[in-house]
């Protein structure tokens, strides 16, 4: 195992008996008393761990018997309490915050100048965030974590997402209407599939696996539960996008923005609700918005006419009717007593 040389500052030794001290070393936090990266280090091995509001009460190390190493971390067993006791407010304030925190902090970052938050660096804290939301995740399913990433989709649910394979095609009809097509912005639009990855990873994590979390442990056994669930889940999701007003200052267009985005968001929530896997809204919720940016980095000087009329038409009968549509039905359809689920 790689050894890591302790950093000079924030070190604190718990005692640990007879036995050698046990040193404690605290990592970079980026939200204080939220998140930690905590080594432990003793004569005998080292290990890395990671907890969400991790706050150290005791290390107890034990030899004879071979038994097991315990931690005690108070901030993870309040956390846990929380969601036992309140799982849908749990799964509303840190998927939700976690949003929020990261808006303003991008936010913060281009308003002092510390960076300009470009695509690499917007993706590296998508990415971030994401593995925060993914590991309180795991604490919130524990055993059935698993079954998020590993869940064999169902044929049906293939099915329902036709309308969404058919909204991926009309982004292509903008292509032959176009009066000149380019290359010229090739290298800015891959770069641009990579931040749409990390974001697919990042909101979906927070939006499906946290902020449903709650809701599917309480409301999925009915339909009108299910309704509420994909309803309430993505129209928190659209919601925040009218917090983009802080960047561009335009609130009409982030009101619009924020409508198409929650009825795409109620979509995807019942797609999970029916898939049970995350992994397939994460690659959904990435397709979406890279192919929705083909027009604008492959067509120049798009004419009005009959034929993006018709385009426009087919999006908003998409995206605000039938995507709706598709998802009451799969809240219909659903058997909570389905092997997938």
């Amino acid at each position: 195992m790689h050894k890591l040389s302790p950093p000079t500052h924030s070190t604190h030794s718990v005692s640990a008996g007879r036995f050698p001290a046990v040193t404690v070393i605290l990592g970079d936090c980026w939200s204080g008393s939220l998140c930690g990266w905590f080594y432990y280090r003793t004569k005998f091995h080292l290990t890395f761990i990671d907890f969400a509001y991790v706050n150290v009460v005791s290390y107890r190390k034990t030899i004879v018997g071979h038994q097991p190493y315990k931690s005690e971390f108070r901030g993870a067993e309040m956390i846990k309490k929380f969601y036992d006791k309140c799982p849908i407010l749990y799964g509303v304030l840190f998927g939700q915050g976690l949003f929020v925190f990261f808006l303003l902090l991008e936010y913060f970052l281009v308003s002092t100048g510390i960076s300009e938050c470009g695509v690499v660096t917007d993706s590296f804290i998508r990415i971030m965030f994401g593995i925060f939301a993914l590991i309180l995740m795991k604490k919130n399913h524990q055993d059935k974590f698993r079954e998020q990433f590993t869940t064999k989709i169902p044929k049906s649910t293939w099915l329902f997402s036709i309308p969404f394979f058919m909204y991926l095609g009309l982004q292509f009809l903008y292509l032959p209407i176009a009066e000149n097509l380019t290359i010229a912005y090739i290298s800015a639009f891959v770069l641009s599939c990579g931040q749409q990855l990390a974001t697919g990873f990042f909101e979906e994590t927070a939006s499906k696996g946290l902020v449903m979390s709650g809701m599917l442990l309480k409301w999925k056994r009915t339909v009108r539960g299910r309704i509420c669930i994909v309803f309430i889940s993505g129209i928190l999701f659209g919601t925040l996008h009218i917090l983009n007003v802080i960047f561009s200052g335009n609130i009409i267009a982030c009101i619009w923005q924020s409508l198409y985005s929650s009825a795409f968001g109620v979509f995807l929530a019942a797609i999970y609700l029916h898939s049970n896997n995350i992994v397939l809204c994460m690659i959904f919720h990435a397709i979406w918005d890279i192919f929705v940016r083909i027009p604008g980095h492959f067509c120049e000087n798009i004419p009005k006419g009959i034929i993006l009329d018709f385009i426009y038409l087919a999006q908003d009968i998409l995206n605000l009717g039938v995507f709706l549509l598709v998802a009451i039905l799969i809240c219909l359809k659903y058997k909570p007593t389905s092997k997938a689920n």
